[in-house]
């Protein structure tokens, strides 16, 4: 069955976040550093996070939303692009609730994405297989929305997503990265909005280097 990972579009519409100084994450050893609810978040910097190949951290500014006491997202964009026109992205969404299941997460995605993106142009699959202490990681390509949806998603735009579920006894995080752009077929790659070699690259990194632990 086809099927779809992403953030619930009703989620989003909760509030609108703030950007936040670069002094509220680090980065080091190749990673993007930040504390959420008592959870250190580690995330891969992205190509679009660099500058002569080096990691950059003024080419990212961090949108901080809290939607409860114990929900938080981080979400990490392009300096000069904004929450309601980004067009590439690398988050997290902390959810600090004891107990609170991975599935949780994807059953989230998933509703999302059949909710918004035309059925023809949804596929989704596992890019990375899990293996003992690393999480799966899942690709889905929303090749065109169908209507509006939420913040920043029209009709027209297409969408690439992986992301992966750190599941703890004090909650769970999804780590995830997207990259956004206009309509596109699922089936040829090279329509995507993401070139195939950062792509690759970007599944390595969250299969073994994105990580969400308790403080």
């Amino acid at each position: 069955m086809r099927r779809a990972l992403a953030m619930s579009a009703a989620l989003l519409a909760l509030c609108l976040g703030e950007a936040s100084a670069a002094d509220e994450f680090t980065i080091s050893d190749d990673l993007i550093k930040v504390t959420s609810l008592g959870f250190d978040v580690s995330l891969p910097v992205p190509a679009w996070g660099r500058t002569d190949g080096a990691p950059d951290a003024a080419t990212l500014q961090l949108v901080r939303t809290p939607y409860a006491a114990d929900i938080e997202t981080l979400e990490f964009i392009p300096a000069g692009e904004t929450i309601d026109n980004w067009t590439r992205m690398v988050a997290a969404l902390v959810v600090a609730k004891p107990g609170y299941p991975a599935a949780a997460h994807e059953e989230s995605i998933v509703s999302a994405f059949e909710k918004g993106c035309e059925k023809a142009s949804l596929n989704m699959g596992v890019a990375a297989k899990g293996d003992g202490d690393l999480p799966p990681v899942f690709l889905v390509a929303c090749g065109a929305y169908g209507a509006e949806t939420g913040v920043g998603i029209f009709a027209g735009d297409g969408e690439v997503f992986i992301g992966s579920v750190i599941e703890t006894p004090k909650g769970a995080v999804k780590l995830y990265q997207e990259w956004r752009g206009k309509a596109f077929s699922p089936d040829d790659t090279t329509s995507w909005p993401v070139a195939g070699a950062e792509l690759g690259a970007a599944i390595a990194g969250f299969h073994t280097d994105a990580t969400a632990e308790v403080q």
